[in-house]
């Protein structure tokens, strides 16, 4: 029971780094958040967030927190030992990138939109998506920041026609292999790790 809970956590935080770029995008585009976080007073009248005022520190600020939880999201699956080692025979891998790419720009696209509504209904409107997005997580962790990290999102089916995602760092994953050392982040997601 308690293993399971450590997976389903691990896997909220997976589909948490995933999102969490359409989440800064839209804090990103949205200046009313902004400047309400550059207005925002302690006790003594202190304005600690008044270096958001700069666009351009805002920017790298979003951008820096992006990359360190995605970095962070990863190096937690790949360490942590509750998640199930498992191997997979598959009859066929192709490479998932150019069918994932055009969701995730859908929802930069939906929270382009969300820029000039009020903020509570952005972030409700954005908590419904993020719903959504664990909920079809079957298909999706995709985060495009892992691209750069050198992972790469594969589609992998079993003799049984079950398909699957791997994510591996290794680039030219095709046809029929037998994948060992994967870790099940959930029943159709696999993370394959020890492979630089």
């Amino acid at each position: 029971m308690k293993t399971e809970f450590f997976r389903w956590l691990m896997a909220r935080m997976l589909s948490l780094s995933s999102f969490f770029g359409v989440i800064l995008f839209y804090l990103l585009v949205a200046p009313s958040v902004q400047f309400s976080l550059v207005n925002w007073q302690v006790i003594d009248g202190t304005k600690p967030f008044a270096w958001c005022e700069n666009y351009w520190l805002w920017t790298l600020a979003v951008g820096a927190l992006f990359i360190s939880l995605s970095r962070l999201s990863l190096m937690a699956a790949g360490r942590v030992a509750w998640l199930k080692h498992d191997t997979l025979q598959a009859v066929s891998i192709r490479p998932i990138e150019a069918t994932a790419i055009p969701t995730y720009i859908g929802l930069f696209v939906i929270s382009l939109e969300l820029g000039d509504n009020p903020p509570a209904q952005a972030l409700a409107v954005l908590a419904v998506l993020f719903v959504l997005w664990c909920w079809f997580e079957r298909v999706f962790y995709f985060n495009p920041m892992w691209l750069l990290f050198g992972y790469r999102f594969y589609e992998a089916e079993d003799k049984a026609g079950n398909s699957f995602t791997v994510i591996s760092r290794r680039r030219n994953l095709k046809g029929a292999q037998s994948l060992a050392n994967l870790k099940r982040i959930n029943d159709y997601t696999f993370l394959e790790c020890g492979y630089e």
